[in-house]
């Protein structure tokens, strides 16, 4: 695709559970795009479950353009965890970065990946701290772009429930039972332009699904999203099966979103 900025989320720096390799010094040389900022999620010295030991995983932003401010924004935790869960468990956050584009005023890249646990209100939070750290920017006349795992569906979903790849069968931690969260996005859709718009994802569900728990399932829901101030001039969900696409399902669990957005 040759883009010109990349948002990528689960990106490990030093994990165990990556042999110790700093995936965003490895992207950032092998893709030539120079320019990298990085927010952690989930960092600890040791994590005794399930073997994940040292972890240091978080979302990342690859630039062609040079980055001359990055932030992390912190988002509201799972309010019902003990301290002691809190402490080994995930801290959401905003990764947003400046870009020095020529001829552009302001321009923001923003990455975000919200809880996939924890149920609605969590999310909603979440996804209210996010959209005002948007209407914030737009309000300074700068532009942006949000790349995000939502973990939430967009409205006119044809499933909400009963996925047949779900990664735990604990009911207590059911990542994909979407019930009562099918109005979760609508603030989204309203204030920043999808590169997947409702109505066409509405006629079709099938094209535009980025997710799957298990490689033994094709991609089955979407909960991945590009969204800018201004329109996209076109965009698409590389599945991996169109022509000249690589094939997306042996490389990640998501499929990649691609936009190509207008210069307003």
């Amino acid at each position: 695709v040759d883009p010109d900025v990349v948002m990528l989320q689960e990106v490990d720096r030093g994990s165990d559970r990556v042999a110790g390799v700093d995936q965003l010094a490895y992207l950032a040389r092998a893709s030539g795009l120079g320019f990298a900022a990085y927010g952690s999620q989930w960092r600890a010295r040791f994590i005794p479950s399930d073997g994940v030991g040292r972890v240091d995983s978080g979302n990342a932003i690859l630039s062609r353009y040079p980055l001359v401010l990055a932030e992390r924004v912190a988002l509201p935790l799972i309010q019902d965890q003990s301290g002691v869960v809190q402490y080994f468990y995930l801290k959401r956050c905003l990764l947003r970065a400046r870009l020095a584009i020529p001829g552009r005023r302001g321009f923001w890249a923003l990455c975000t990946h919200l809880s996939a646990f924890g149920g609605g209100e969590v999310k909603r939070a979440q996804l209210d701290a996010v959209l005002r750290e948007c209407a914030r920017i737009r309000s300074g006349g700068e532009g942006l772009v949000l790349g995000a795992d939502l973990n939430a569906l967009p409205p006119g979903s044809a499933r909400w429930a009963g996925f047949p790849d779900v990664a735990s069968e604990d009911t207590d931690f059911d990542a994909g039972d979407f019930r009562g969260q099918e109005d979760l996005l609508v603030p989204a859709y309203e204030a920043l332009h999808p590169v997947v718009g409702l109505e066409e994802y509405a006629r079709d569900n099938a094209p535009f699904q980025t997710h799957s728990s298990s490689g033994r399932h094709f991609y089955n829901r979407k909960i991945d999203y590009l969204f800018s101030d201004s329109p996209w001039l076109e965009g698409g969900t590389l599945q991996g099966r169109g022509e000249g696409e690589v094939e997306t399902m042996s490389l990640s669990d998501h499929a990649p979103i691609v936009g190509v957005r207008g210069s307003t």
